[in-house]
């Protein structure tokens, strides 16, 4: 019936199973739905509980221009509620308008582990349509601690590169409205109004600062170059706070980061 003393999920993703050692049946092994989590069995790797993509069965933005609905499991997303493109419109906070919400690396499993006390994390892209950005969203590691007054210069900076001249320079620092992490592990901007230009390359510089060093995890994954907006082209990390744009350095790697942005006035 089963490898015995293997691990699967059940058809519904709720919960962990174990083969017995007979293989004769399954039993469980987790409930993932207590901790707020799913089953997956990714071809491969073994079966596990992970963090919720999303909450099941509510309507939010699977991307910046579409509306669906969550799985029953909160695994991903299963259908389709409204097009917002079709009205030339993107998708921000669960309904379609002007205001576009944009996620990279959203099914962030993984975790960065520095051995830095100030850690910059970086995610470059190059827009495709002129918009504004307004908040960037980073979301916490499970070992981040950041969220005292003494570790007040996290903060965000974007970078940009002149397509036609190749210069690059500081056109935003934006500080974290608060520096407690909130029940989603995310910390949020405070709002702002970043000028996006076709063609020019944008870096998101995060910067996380704690007093123990390794305790400025992010989450990260693979993939995820898809944005409404345009594309995303790498990702960096390093020790301290930047001092000038960077470049890509990690491959595939991708932070987990949302960022909204806005028509161009």
């Amino acid at each position: 019936m089963c490898e015995p003393s293997s691990f699967g999920c059940s058809a519904n993703e709720f919960q962990l199973r174990r083969c017995n050692d007979t293989g004769s049946a399954w039993t469980l092994h987790d409930n993932c739905t207590d901790t707020g989590q799913f089953c997956t069995h990714p071809v491969g790797t073994a079966a596990t509980c992970r963090p919720r993509v999303c909450p099941p069965r509510a309507d939010l933005c699977s991307d910046g221009l579409t509306l669906s609905t969550c799985t029953q499991s909160g695994s991903g997303f299963e259908s389709v509620e409204e097009d917002c493109a079709a009205s030339g419109e993107y998708c921000a906070a669960g309904a379609c308008g002007l205001v576009g919400e944009e996620w990279i690396a959203r099914e962030a499993f993984a975790e960065y582990f520095p051995a830095w006390s100030t850690t910059t994390y970086s995610t470059f892209f190059i827009p495709d349509v002129a918009r504004t950005l307004t908040t960037v969203s980073i979301r916490a590691g499970s070992l981040s601690d950041i969220g005292d007054a003494v570790h007040a210069n996290s903060v965000v900076r974007v970078y940009e590169l002149d397509a036609g001249t190749s210069t690059s320079m500081l056109v935003a620092t934006m500080p974290f409205a608060s520096l407690v992490i909130d029940t989603d592990r995310f910390l949020t901007t405070s709002p702002a109004n970043v000028a996006l230009v076709p063609g020019n390359t944008y870096e998101i510089a995060v910067t996380l600062r704690s007093g123990t060093a390794a305790a400025t995890t992010l989450a990260s994954t693979t993939g995820s170059d898809g944005i409404a907006i345009g594309t995303v082209t790498g990702s960096h990390y390093l020790q301290g706070q930047p001092t000038e744009m960077s470049a890509p350095s990690l491959g595939t790697t991708r932070f987990s980061l949302r960022f909204t942005h806005a028509a161009t006035p």
